[in-house]
């Protein structure tokens, strides 16, 4: 009794040796086919287990130990050659792990997907919801677990929808989002609207209002929020109205894309348009410092490098 254990023990440190090799071992060598396209302009792989399931052909033009750091990578295909999309998970070499079509009324695309802590745990977070408002979206974000199933769907509070751009886990258990609200907001500094000719033109002046929201993850109640229109005038925008402004064509003037709150309990957020870092008091909701932008608070010590961002 005591050999054979001992065989077994011998055994198992055998095929665990051998599972570590393989798991080290590199990616398959560049495919100058999958790089010239002679494959498609989408090439994927699919599986005869799952044969719903199909993943990016993954090709790398170099590899390098020092590349392997252990991590997977997190991506959320998309586009009309993926007709289920979803997050999915790819180990170090490119090769499936886990991946999920969640379907809804808009196709199931998902986007922002990473691992964020929740009350000690890790979770898997991604929105889902309306993307086809053009470079925002209407939604909410999915919280999985260590088995995938669903434990959290988080929303903005006062029945807003969440924006597809940014979803951050605090320590305190709450949760940050961006979102996108349609109200009335004067742009005719920009352009004259004419509803004669145009059908639109009568409901003129409509902005979307950019804000974020911080939201308690198990009570969905409002902790904080904070709204562009209430701190910048609309005419700080670098970007052009064209025929918009309507309120079937609200003005995307401001363009909120990220955030972060700082051990302070300050915010810190980015617009695409009015191309500014803003640093906003937690408590106030007031500016406290604005980085670029036509109201830029900081003297440029680098001839202008350090505030000419834009479009970010």
């Amino acid at each position: 009794m005591k050999v054979f254990l001992l065989f077994l023990y011998h055994l198992s440190q055998c095929l665990h040796l051998a599972r570590t090799d393989d798991l080290r071992s590199p990616p398959p060598p560049f495919n100058p086919e999958v790089e010239s396209g002679n494959l498609g302009y989408y090439p994927t792989r699919q599986y005869a287990t799952a044969p719903d399931v199909r993943s990016p052909q993954t090709n790398w033009l170099k590899w390098n130990e020092r590349c392997d750091d252990g991590l997977q990578y997190f991506i959320t295909p998309r586009g009309w050659s993926e007709p289920r999309p979803g997050p999915m998970i790819l180990d170090r070499t490119g090769e499936l792990v886990w991946a999920h079509h969640f379907e809804n009324k808009y196709g199931g695309q998902a986007y922002d997907f990473m691992v964020q802590q929740y009350k000690g745990e890790d979770y898997l977070t991604f929105w889902l919801g309306d993307d086809r408002i053009r470079g925002h979206g209407s939604g909410a974000y999915y919280m999985l677990n260590s088995s995938y199933d669903i434990v959290h769907k988080v929303t903005g509070a006062n029945g807003m929808s969440a924006d597809l751009h940014e979803f951050l886990i605090t320590p305190q258990g709450t949760a940050l989002m961006t979102i996108y609200d349609i109200v009335p907001g004067d742009v005719s500094m920009f352009r004259k609207f004419d509803p004669e000719k145009t059908a639109a033109d009568r409901e003129p002046n409509w902005i979307w209002d950019c804000a974020f929201q911080e939201v308690d993850i198990a009570t969905g109640d409002l902790v904080f929020e904070w709204r562009a229109s209430e701190h910048y005038n609309v005419t700080e925008t670098y970007r052009s109205i064209y025929a918009g402004g309507t309120k079937q064509d609200p003005f995307d003037w401001f363009h909120i894309n990220s955030m972060a709150k700082d051990e302070l309990g300050n915010f810190l957020i980015s617009a695409r348009y009015t191309h500014t870092l803003t640093y906003i008091d937690g408590k106030t909701k007031e500016v406290i410092w604005q980085l670029g932008g036509k109201q830029n608070d900081f003297m440029d010590l680098s001839g202008g490098n350090a505030t000419n961002f834009a479009w970010q």
